[in-house]
């Protein structure tokens, strides 16, 4: 076009988008999620292992070992924060067919409070390739109430189970927090014995110092020390399978109490005690 000077002007348009931008974008997104969570994850799984060296009054030395633990720990729950959607839809308990005879009693997967029943498909899926026909995963009860309310709570499921599989006793199998409700379960609700035996995994019995980091009528239960927990230990047999390496059981000596059956995992922390193999080894063994 020209102009009353005699130039030549030019109509300006907006740049044509970028063939493939939108799909560009959803990529670096894809890409930037997952790494802000794991640097998130880091640097709690970083504190937690810092806290439990000042607790026992150990200097911390960040060596290979420590540098290890603290990357398995942050990519562990890294996975089961973004595992958290396939676990929040509840799910019926069903038999699974097993080659062979099936073995062991049905088991109910108890989690803790920090992730749902999407964390424990690792280790129902060992324990089902193992003979096991009855594995049922539920979601945690303990979010917004105490332990005592949690295992009142519980009771349904354990009789919907029982039912289901048409056994007279199921065993229970806990991580963390889970397993103060399931040991409050066994111990003082079960009138009817349907409780064979316990199973839990990184459960602080006595509590934990990282409890003052958590609201709600939870953390007041689970301090370390707290008169919840005085008379806790099931009449049934029961396995505390713990490290002395999780960060979030402060001291390490809550998760092995008197009165049950204590199996140390070496080096390794809580979140990823759900993705040992040392550990789902350790469960099967407990239940045999």
């Amino acid at each position: 076009m020209e102009t009353s000077t005699g130039m030549v002007g030019y109509r300006t348009r907006p740049p044509p988008g970028k063939p493939g931008g939108c799909s560009i974008r959803v990529v670096h997104w894809l890409l930037v999620l997952p790494i802000g969570l794991w640097i998130t994850m880091l640097m709690g799984s970083l504190a937690g292992f810092v806290a439990l060296g000042v607790e026992r009054g150990e200097r911390v030395v960040f060596d290979g070992r420590l540098l290890s633990l603290i990357v398995r720990e942050s990519v562990a729950r890294s996975l089961f924060w973004l595992l958290l959607p396939l676990g929040m839809v509840s799910s019926a308990p069903v038999g699974v067919p097993i080659v062979g005879e099936a073995t062991g009693a049905p088991v109910l997967l108890v989690p803790g409070s920090s992730v749902n029943r999407g964390a424990l498909a690792f280790l129902r899926t060992f324990l089902i390739h193992r003979g096991m026909a009855w594995v049922w995963a539920v979601n945690p009860r303990q979010h917004h109430t105490g332990i005592v309310e949690a295992a009142q709570a519980l009771e349904v499921d354990v009789v919907r189970l029982a039912t289901e599989s048409g056994k007279a006793q199921v065993d229970l199998v806990a991580f963390g927090t889970g397993g103060l409700v399931a040991a409050w379960y066994a111990r003082h609700l079960d009138t009817a014995g349907r409780i064979r035996r316990v199973v839990t995994i990184g459960t602080p019995w006595r509590g934990t110092k990282l409890s003052v980091f958590r609201r709600g009528r939870l953390g007041e239960d689970t301090s370390y020390g707290a008169h919840l927990l005085d008379d806790l230990v099931p009449t049934v047999p029961t396995v505390s399978i713990w490290s002395s390496d999780d960060p979030t059981v402060i001291p390490s000596s809550s998760a092995a109490p008197e009165g049950v059956q204590s199996v140390e995992i070496e080096a390794a922390g809580h979140a990823e005690m759900l993705v040992s193999a040392r550990v789902f080894r350790a469960v099967r063994a407990a239940l045999a």
